[in-house]
């Protein structure tokens, strides 16, 4: 929402300028550099790491997915492996 705001009020890159110096404020951290991805690419990164590991601390079940498929995703509690699509 910060990326998307800023870019309206400065089109000239107003917008990753904006979130770059919100994440600098909260933690500390200076961002040089930024790069901008769609959720496919985030998938396929992720599918290319072999997953990520998330420790679940309560039990979700959604009955309609993440696939286009609709495959219900139900996740225990617990580290769970997530690939992209889960993820």
């Amino acid at each position: 929402v910060i990326d998307y705001l800023g870019e309206q009020d400065e089109p000239d890159g107003g917008g990753p300028k904006l979130l770059g110096q919100v994440i600098e404020d909260k933690i500390g951290v200076p961002i040089h550099h930024y790069v901008r991805v769609d959720f496919e690419s985030v998938k396929k990164l992720v599918d290319a790491m072999g997953g990520v590991e998330i420790d679940v601390d309560c039990a979700l079940y959604d009955p309609y997915g993440y696939d286009e498929g609709g495959s219900p995703l139900a996740l225990e509690v617990g580290v769970q492996r997530l690939d992209g699509g889960e993820a």
